[in-house]
């Protein structure tokens, strides 16, 4: 449910700077994936629950389509160094059939699911780059203009008892960062009253050539005040989620989120990285969510 009400977020090519945001979100389990642990679940009562509900008549063919609509509301502390901000966004995610859409962002197809073991293929846009006119503080705009970038991949994904086991590979078919992505989660549920307590623990790894794209400085300051600064080796980086969601009707969920993040030391020494968020803290927000 939140996966989809999240995930949606991904709309965000609206707002100013929502890449952060976006890129986030998209890394939560606010994905498709994340459906099955619901379907896992609905002998705990989560039935009640707009999101569940409506996607499970979906899991049983009793619909075709799953559609999710909403509107968020966050507080976040960005990985470059500018100021934390607040917004408001967009969330909006579908599928049909064995096709989903999360945002636009994230597009894929299903292509086994017994239930308990599900693999799926997809096209992701990441948010690998950045305007540093824009985003930066003055000294820096020598930096200039990258890219985002195109990651196609696959996922495999188990339900394990209470627990939802990811395990993801994409590459950059873009030719921008040259990278790769990995990443292993773990999500899982639990009813308590009348909130859905979602938790979610991932750990990726982005190798050096897409470590260097996001975070180094390849060339030097025209004023001579900032060096180069490149990352060596692959990088890690953890992030651990919790969202609280409470039914309001049939149609409609409301919800709150946390997201912390922890960057190796290697990115966080680069002078593009936002030093106040060393606190790990990234995300934290609320909204609700309409399903059809």
């Amino acid at each position: 449910m939140l996966n989809r009400l999240l995930v949606l977020t991904i709309l965000l090519f609206s707002f100013n700077k929502t890449p952060l945001l976006a890129q986030s979100i998209l890394s939560i389990p606010m994905n498709l994936e994340f459906s099955e642990l619901f379907i896992s679940m609905k002998e705990q009562a989560t039935t009640e629950y707009a999101f569940v509900s409506r996607y499970l008549l979906k899991a049983k063919g009793e619909k075709d389509y799953f559609v999710g609509l909403g509107l968020g509301f966050s507080r976040i502390v960005p990985r470059y160094n500018f100021d934390s901000y607040n917004i408001l966004f967009p969330l909006i995610s579908a599928e049909y059939l064995d096709w989903y859409t999360i945002g636009g962002l994230q597009n894929g197809y299903r292509l086994y699911s017994n239930g308990k073991f599900n693999l799926r293929t997809f096209i992701e846009y990441r948010f690998t780059g950045y305007d540093a006119g824009e985003d930066f503080s003055p000294e820096y705009s020598f930096l200039g203009e990258k890219r985002n970038s195109f990651y196609a991949g696959s996922s495999i994904s188990y339900v394990l008892g209470p627990l939802l086991l990811s395990l993801s590979q994409s590459y950059d078919i873009s030719n921008t960062t040259d990278g790769y992505l990995t990443k292993a989660s773990v999500a899982t549920g639990l009813p308590l009253w009348r909130v859905l307590n979602i938790f979610y623990y991932s750990y990726s790894i982005i190798n050096e050539s897409s470590a260097n794209y996001s975070y180094g400085i390849t060339e030097n300051d025209p004023n001579g005040n900032i060096n180069t600064y490149e990352i060596n080796g692959n990088q890690g980086i953890s992030k651990i989620a919790w969202a609280g969601v409470i039914n309001i009707n049939k149609n409609i969920d409301s919800f709150i989120f946390l997201l912390l993040e922890k960057s190796p030391e290697d990115i966080e020494n680069s002078p593009i990285f936002n030093y106040d968020n060393k606190n790990n803290i990234l995300i934290y927000g609320l909204g609700a969510n309409y399903v059809f």
